[in-house]
């Protein structure tokens, strides 16, 4: 029996599968067995998923003739293949590092952690390093309630699959179609989800760049950052999370969600279709958030009484 289960979901990724499925083969942790999934590409990637067909470690390969519309349809399907006691969903137009495995199970143990993450270099289509996000936790491990209230409440720290490791355990009983109707904070309802299950664990983060985190043009992030689902989908996630730890959505909650709107209406350029669609799913969910909206647009007009429009960036103006 494997100890971990390592889940590549693809879907027309071709371009990076076999850099994506040769930094799992060379881990310097080998207890591992790898599960390939197919969610009806269009590309060459079945040709060349073929190639692995009889490598000792592929335990299984799977490829749905139509596209299941969500790729957290895949990982449940790959979780309920897995066999392992833990759990690597291995994004597959990302690599890592061939340590990846190993100080991540290190980082388990030593902390007795839940899930464990590393840091990740941000890279491009030709492998080239854009960035390299900073470290998130002040100290190599933290419990699970510190953690859900320092960096998910707002947003998900957890920003890529393919740098954590969790234990199989803690994913039973989640509710997958919730997960799967969202198209852009799955992912975010996904680690709040199984962390809130377990408020008496840590969750311990490796200080080491073993992620490679893709950015390209199939990446469908951006697209619906810019349609706002970072608001609208993101602040029931957030909601349930201050449920959990018994966060008030007071002023300073409603202030943070206002002070996300402001930088990423600017950032994303948000049309006004977009605001508008944003300010009446607060004024249903949080309206408090419009107090401090309300607030800035009378003192823009203050100093500008000429330029009133509602919320618009400096692009706009």
């Amino acid at each position: 029996m494997p100890e971990i289960s390592v889940i590549v979901p693809n879907y027309n990724h071709a371009p990076f599968l076999k850099q994506r499925i040769d930094s799992i083969l060379n881990q310097t942790c080998q207890d591992f067995e790898l599960i390939i999934l197919d969610d009806g590409s269009t590309d060459n990637s079945k040709e060349i998923i073929e190639q692995y067909r009889n490598q000792p470690k592929v335990s299984r390969i799977v490829y749905n003739t139509v596209n299941s519309g969500s790729p957290f349809k895949q990982w449940r399907k790959g979780i309920e293949l897995a066999k392992g006691k833990y759990i690597w969903i291995a994004e597959s137009d990302d690599f890592s590092d061939v340590l990846f495995l190993e100080y991540a199970m290190k980082s388990i143990v030593e902390y007795r952690s839940i899930l464990a993450f590393c840091s990740s270099s941000i890279i491009d289509g030709n492998n080239r390093t854009l960035s390299q996000k900073p470290f998130i936790l002040e100290k190599e491990a933290l419990d699970v309630q510190s953690f859900l209230k320092q960096h998910l409440l707002f947003g998900s720290r957890i920003y890529n699959a393919s740098m954590a490791v969790l234990k199989k355990e803690a994913i039973e009983n989640m509710d997958w179609d919730k997960i799967s109707n969202l198209k852009y904070c799955g992912d975010w309802l996904f680690w709040a989800s199984l962390l809130k299950k377990h408020p008496a664990d840590n969750v311990s983060e490796v200080k080491l760049y073993l992620n490679y985190f893709r950015t390209h043009n199939k990446n469908v992030s951006n697209k619906a950052e810019k349609e706002g689902k970072t608001f609208t989908e993101g602040l029931p996630v957030s909601i349930g999370i201050a449920k959990s730890i018994n966060r008030k959505r007071d002023l300073s909650f409603s202030k943070q969600w206002h002070k996300n709107w402001v930088l990423c209406r600017k950032y994303y350029k948000f049309t006004k279709k977009t605001n508008l669609k944003i300010f009446f799913f607060f004024l249903r969910k949080q309206p408090s958030i419009l107090f401090f909206e309300i607030k800035e647009r009378f003192e823009r007009r203050a100093c500008n009484p000429n330029k009133f429009g509602f919320c618009r960036t400096a692009k706009n103006d």
